[in-house]
Order: structure tokens, then sequence, then C-alpha cells
């Protein structure tokens, strides 16, 4: 168990779907999320199981665990395999269909959700005189033939991205080179599209710089939904405050998709001195974003195989240990014994001994440590060490257990124990 200050609180942050408040995750009991009026998260939607997921913390670290839902849980858009624990990160985000939320851990709980992950508003562009149009299967028919050298060159580089800071710079780069639009952006909308969190920008040489970079709200929202969006500007001249009035002539908005799912947008628009058009920008997007979608896959289930690869390295570390120090199946002084331990999910510090004190006499040592992983190991070792040559020195179990208690109490953390 952890005291007080050790202790790293998660919260989830929602950052899409009906509204509802943030949710705290106790450190010590962790919580169960689900439809069930019993789970600690209670997210009331059909969608959600009744028992959904679990989030826990073991070793120091937080994990989560689908509990064979039936839509999935979703760890930064990738579905998790059932029953098996990933470990979380500050910043992750976790899908319960219809809602997605941030995971913070530890200072990254503190402050409300709007401002604790640079959120900024979008402009009310709604009435605004101009035209948005949207498409629910935007089929690129001409991007093919005209950019497909091009295509193939941004799909290399950014297959070839070991972050996703690399990716969006590389799509980025992509867009504004293949479009002729004058600025991109890669958003993470936030709830209704008031507001979006910007993960970078960029403009092409000989944009405005300085000036404010305004995001259409109708476009955001559109996006969000899956569709792509374009705003084609009838009036210039309104004086409505809309990003129409501020001389915007072009702009769209595709979304990135991962396993179903918007994981950000690409927003791009142009201003009336600014660049001249190509006239398969919106085709040349879709494509590009389409292959920043493969390429975002890739590396978030990359990134996800490697927690699980860090996980699956120290779980076997730690059951080696325990291993080594459990005796094996037999029998001394007359006592006959069979050994089984069967690992749990998480490897715990499971304390087994036998000890012949004596021709006649032997100490059977069952016990427990507190926590889990390769700490909880060493500290069982050591406990097992210390109690095991004090029986073979005294031979006096009063006296073995004294020795190793003032040994644990001198050298353990003070939130450590073992149960004996």
């Amino acid at each position: 168990m952890e005291r007080g200050s050790n202790i790293l609180p998660l919260r989830l942050v929602p950052i899409a779907g009906p509204e509802l408040d943030q949710i705290d995750i106790p450190a010590e009991t962790g919580a169960v999320i689900g439809r069930s009026a019993d789970c600690l998260a209670n997210l009331v939607d059909m969608a959600v199981s009744r028992r959904h997921c679990e989030i826990t913390r073991r070793a120091g670290r937080w994990f989560v665990r689908d509990l064979n839902s039936r839509a999935g849980t979703f760890l930064n858009s990738l579905r998790l395999t059932p029953e098996e624990p990933i470990p979380m990160a500050s910043g992750d985000t976790l899908r319960v269909s219809p809602w997605t939320f941030r995971v913070g851990i530890g200072a990254d709980t503190s402050g409300p959700a709007t401002t604790g992950f640079g959120a900024t508003a979008t402009v009310d562009d709604d009435g605004s005189d101009g035209d948005v149009e949207s498409f629910d299967g935007y089929t690129p028919q001409n991007a093919a033939q005209q950019r497909l050298g091009l295509l193939l060159g941004y799909a290399e580089r950014m297959s070839q991205a070991t972050s996703e800071d690399e990716l969006g710079l590389a799509l980025l780069e992509s867009a504004l080179s293949g479009s002729g639009l004058a600025r991109a952006a890669l958003v993470k909308p936030i709830g209704s599209g008031e507001q979006v969190q910007v993960l970078s920008t960029m403009m092409a040489d000989g944009a405005g710089a300085g000036e404010p970079f305004n995001i259409s709200r109708s476009l955001i929202r559109e996006a969000s939904a899956g569709r792509v969006a374009t705003l084609a500007s009838r009036n210039v001249t309104d004086v409505a405050v809309s990003i129409v009035s501020m001389g915007i002539h072009s702009a769209l908005c595709v979304p990135v998709i991962v396993d179903g799912a918007v994981e950000m947008c690409l927003y791009m628009d142009a201003r009336e001195s600014e660049s001249r058009v190509a006239a398969d920008s919106t085709e040349f997007c879709v494509a590009l974003a389409r292959l920043g979608s493969l390429a975002l896959a890739s590396l978030k289930r990359s990134q996800l195989d490697s927690r699980r690869r860090e996980l699956e390295g120290e779980l076997d570390a730690a059951r080696k240990a325990q291993q080594l120090l459990v005796p094996a199946s037999g029998q001394t002084s007359g006592l006959r014994y069979r050994v089984f331990m069967q690992p749990g999910m998480f490897v715990a510090g499971d304390l087994f001994d036998v000890v012949p004190l004596d021709e006649h006499r032997v100490a059977v040592c069952i016990g427990d440590v507190t926590g889990h992983g390769v700490g909880a190991g060493i500290l069982m070792a050591a406990a097992q060490a210390h109690l095991n040559a004090a029986l073979r020195r005294d031979g006096d179990p009063a006296k073995a257990v004294a020795a190793a208690n003032h040994y644990m109490a001198t050298h353990a953390n003070a939130s450590r124990f073992v149960s004996l």
C-alpha cells in the first residue's frame, strides 16, 4: 500500500460525448467503469456494458483492463484485448463509447478540464455569409492520378515517424505544400466543438505571421462527426464576427480517424492575398489524412505493444525471482509437503518456506508482502532470507520472527509491511 504523498491520483476528463463531470479514481481501491449502478464510475448508456472496464493501481502504476465489454475499451484509439491489463500514462485517451476521456495522473489532474489540456476557443461562424459543405463518404476522384508521386513521398515520411509530434509535422508540411492553402493546424475537438486542443500549427511562406489562427466551429463540428467539411465564402465584406469577415476565402477540416473514432482534425485555411488554392486541395488533403490515419494507428499500436512488452518483462523477472526462492516439493524431518503456486494477473510478494529446525521439528512459513511487482518481490526475498537464516541459527520461531521484524522495520519503507 502507498501513503498520502506517494499516491498519484488519476482523473478522467471527458473530451467527447454526452455532458459528464470528470471522474476521479481513488488509488486505494481503483474503480470499475460501467452501466451498472454499483460501479464507482457509472456511465448510463446502452453502448456501455454493465461492467465495462476496470482501472487499478499496482506497484506505483495505473492499469486499465477491459472486462469483456460488448463495444470494447479503447486506449489511444486502439481496442484493448479483453482481460489484459495495459499501463496508462498522462495524456492518454480512454474511450468507453460514447465518451472519450483524457487521462491525467498526479500533477495533470489539477485545474479545470478545458484549461488543463491547452484548449482554444473556436469562432462561432453559424449564420455567416459563407457556404459550409460536408461529405459523409468523400471519395477523391483525381488525387491518385494527379498527386500519386507526392502522396507516396509523404506516406514514406510519415511511416518513418517515431512520435506523434513527428507525424503531425510531416502531415502539416505535406498538406501546405500540396494544397496551396496557407495555414494548417492539427486540433483535437473538445466537447461540442466550442473549444479545441491545438496540437501543432504551421504556415506557408508569406502567410500573415502573428495573426490569430481562427478556427471555424461549424467545420470542427462536421469533422468531429467524421465528415469532411469545407467553407467557400460568397461575400467577404460581411461585418459579422466570423472567419469569413476576417478575409478567409477558403477553409477545410478533415478528420483523421483511427479505429472508427476521430483522433484529430486537419484544419486549413487561406486569406485573400495569401495563396492560390489548388483545385483539388480538398481531395488531396482527404487522401493525406487517410495516410496519416494509417500511420497514426500503426504508431499507437507500436507504443501500446512497447508498454505491453515492458510490463511482461517486469512480471517475468518477478515471477522468476519468486520461483528461485520457493522450495520445491519434498520431504524434511519426517514432513512431506507439496508446493503449488499459481501466478496472478500481477506478481505479488507471496512468501513461502519450509525450514527444518531439528530432526523432529519443521517451520512452515506463509506470508504476504504489501504491493505488487518487482519491488514487492525484492522485499519478500529480503524477509524470507532473514527469516530462514534466523530459524536455522536459533531454532526458535519467536527469536527468528523478532529478528526478521527488526530488520524489516529498520530497512523497509514505512508504508510497506509483511504479514506472516
